[in-house]
């Protein structure tokens, strides 16, 4: 019963741990738990974009917190009806809560770092199959013209 004091709840993690920022993730959950009230943690091992998750459909938990990154992992986390916080920034879940960068000030520091240093001549390089990466760009590209810039 999720609101007895003396459940503990479960909740499944589908989060690789094979990048930096994945593992900060997981990170952040673990002092979150140890701050609050203990939850029952499944973690399985996967890797990043991993497509077999079928097992969530027979998974008896309380909640997820997943990085969604594909429309098959999005549709299998739908099924299960469960509470769920997206950690991607892909949104194909657009209705489940997310937690993402601020894409916009990460572009900002970036820019005024190089600009602190003397330079004028800015680039972005990026990985355009992933859509913070994107919209990273869109905003470096953006602040970079409103700052005369090329």
């Amino acid at each position: 019963m999720p609101g007895n004091r003396l459940h503990r709840p479960a909740v499944a993690l589908l989060i690789e741990t094979s990048t930096a920022y994945a593992r900060g993730l997981l990170l952040g959950i673990v002092s979150y738990v140890r701050a609050h009230q203990p939850w029952s943690i499944y973690l399985p091992e996967q890797g990043r974009g991993d497509p077999s998750a079928d097992w969530l459909l027979r998974w008896r938990g309380d909640g997820l917190i997943a990085r969604i990154e594909t429309k098959h992992i999005a549709r299998i986390v739908a099924q299960t009806g469960l509470p769920v916080v997206d950690v991607s920034a892909g949104r194909y879940l657009p209705h489940v809560p997310c937690v993402e960068t601020d894409n916009r000030a990460i572009a900002q520091l970036a820019i005024e770092h190089f600009l602190e240093r003397g330079f004028r001549n800015l680039a972005f390089c990026g990985e355009p199959v992933f859509a913070w990466s994107n919209e990273r760009q869109h905003y470096f590209q953006e602040i970079a013209t409103q700052k005369g810039l090329r």
